[in-house]
């Protein structure tokens, strides 16, 4: 994804039993609309992670270096990663779906989705219109149990898209966004599916100055 097509975005108006456990709760916001994050609440680092389903080293990121990151870092209490998650364009508003059903899923099963969504990405992702990788997509709902009417009306939610389009402008205005995977830790950021080391390089310096328990 591209500057080009990121900028595009900020124009439009405005039971899951699958397997493997969901990476951490979140405590976002019932509605759909509060930020979703692994690791603790109150993890003194954070990092942001500006990410898309449709993104193949978003994909990557997740199957190779987010394992690392949430055994090092998360699950030790001292970072917590926000998703942030692309909100589509007036041109592909399909982009926006899968991260919309998910949310709509709620904050309990937002990561299994998401997960999931991850690992299957060139199954789903295959078609040869947008209204049959928006039926893939539904398909992913259907099996969290969610009826076609559910994610119809998840998809019209415009305060949560409108939520999702606001956090994606602040990134491409404050933090430089200009394509997926993007990660902003403190002052620092990381373009790209990086490495475990890439993020060691950031975040050792600021576990080292955290005070000692």
């Amino acid at each position: 994804m591209n500057r080009r097509n990121i900028l595009l975005t900020l124009g439009f108006g405005l039971a899951l039993t699958l397997g493997g456990p969901a990476l951490a709760e979140t405590p976002a916001a019932n509605d759909g609309t509060g930020d979703m994050f692994i690791g603790k609440a109150d993890a003194p680092i954070t990092i942001i992670a500006y990410e898309s389903l449709l993104c193949p080293h978003c994909a990557a990121f997740h199957a190779n270096t987010l394992p690392k990151l949430k055994e090092e870092y998360v699950d030790k209490g001292t970072v917590k990663i926000i998703f942030r998650e692309y909100p589509g364009t007036a041109r592909e508003p399909w982009a926006r779906v899968p991260a919309m059903m998910a949310r709509c899923l709620g904050p309990d099963r937002y990561f299994s989705m998401i997960d999931l969504m991850f690992k299957d990405q060139e199954k789903w992702t295959k078609a040869e219109t947008g209204q049959q990788l928006l039926d893939n997509i539904a398909a992913y709902g259907r099996l969290a149990g969610m009826t076609k009417e559910q994610f119809d009306a998840c998809l019209k939610n415009e305060k949560m898209l409108r939520a999702m389009a606001e956090r994606w402008r602040e990134g491409v205005e404050k933090h430089g966004l200009e394509g997926t995977p993007h990660f902003v830790i403190g002052d620092e950021r990381i373009q790209g599916n990086r490495p475990i080391t890439e993020f060691d390089k950031v975040l050792k310096p600021l576990v080292e100055k955290l005070p000692k328990k």
